[in-house]
């Protein structure tokens, strides 16, 4: 294993120094770049894991997602959502060609995902259809997965890429930097990230479009994002744009590892999550969604990790094959 190693005295996460009175591994933990919402639960959970085991587990931010690098074990954990891990895994979607991964497995289902289209507070789009025309990022060469929540996002309003203009970013951050710097119209970013806060007091407020929630609209959508809904949202603490209940998309994000990390590395990990969610949730609000008793979920071309499996077994959620 590339980085899991023992290590007497540990720096992580700038936490500080934290002498141990027995060896402790360090695992890495892939995520987006600062700012996403990935990046921030990341270091959430690895607040909890530090704390609260023997772990010593280091966010290693990514240049895009971090199936690759969890996969080839350089990291031991990553997150990403159902259809991403899924299409990964099988070699199957946008992963068309690139032979299956047959090393990544699912520790948990960590807490569903909203994705939001967010204009200007004061502009005059409403719905999802009111960008035919519009500036839209697109492209994003390194991350996958948002080109194709945005195709399905389009496809949700009957449109497609021919009826926008495409302003290629390579990842959704770059994208955020864009919309403030007026280059587009339109930011596709997860409800409660740090940088939709930032980009909302830059442009003097921010509104989140209305998807079509009708049957049609449903099945134009899970043509490209199998597995996604379309989801009524309140408003909320730490919700940026969302005045008024507002339907946006919803995946379901995973905690990806590697099938050569220990079983009772994942258990522990999983347990750390599972006795904490008050901790994890004042670190991030974006997790208040994680539900400790529903960490198991089927996840199509998805092996779980051993360890998560006698976790759940443990935890009596675990309704897979014995």
């Amino acid at each position: 294993m590339n980085v899991i190693r023992n290590v007497g005295l540990a720096v992580t996460l700038g936490f500080g120094l934290a002498a141990t009175g027995a060896a402790a591994q360090t695992v890495g933990f892939g995520s987006t770049p600062g700012g996403g919402w990935t990046n921030s639960a990341a270091n959430a959970i690895a607040k909890v894991v530090v704390e609260n085991t023997k772990i010593q587990m280091r966010v290693q931010p990514q240049g895009s997602q971090p199936l690759n690098n969890v996969n080839a074990d350089v990291l031991q954990f990553g997150i990403a959502n159902t259809y991403d891990s899924s299409f990964f895994r099988t070699g199957t979607g946008f992963y068309e060609g690139n032979g299956e991964k047959k090393n990544l497995r699912v520790a948990a289902v960590l807490a569903p995902l909203y994705g939001a289209l967010y204009v200007r507070k004061d502009s005059d789009m409403k719905t999802i259809k009111d960008i035919k025309g519009k500036k839209v990022s697109s492209e994003f060469s390194a991350q996958k997965s948002v080109r194709q929540s945005m195709t399905g996002l389009l496809a949700n309003g009957g449109l497609t890429w021919k009826d926008v203009v495409g302003i290629p970013a390579p990842t959704v951050p770059r994208s955020a930097q864009d919309f403030i710097a007026g280059k587009t119209d339109i930011l596709y970013f997860a409800l409660g990230s740090a940088l939709v806060i930032q980009a909302a007091a830059k442009v003097g407020g921010l509104r989140v479009l209305q998807l079509d929630n009708s049957p049609e609209a449903l099945k134009r959508l899970t043509e490209h994002l199998p597995g996604s809904a379309v989801e009524m949202v309140q408003p909320g603490k730490g919700r940026e744009g969302l005045d008024v209940p507002t339907n946006v998309l919803r995946n379901f994000m995973l905690v990806n590892t590697n099938s050569k990390v220990s079983d009772d590395i994942v258990y522990n990990v999983l347990k750390a999550l599972h006795d904490h969610k008050q901790q994890l949730v004042s670190t991030f609000p974006g997790l208040r969604g994680f539900e400790p008793v529903k960490m198991y979920m089927p996840v199509p071309g998805m092996e779980y990790h051993p360890g998560a499996i006698k976790f759940f077994k443990d935890t009596n959620q675990w309704k897979g094959a014995s």
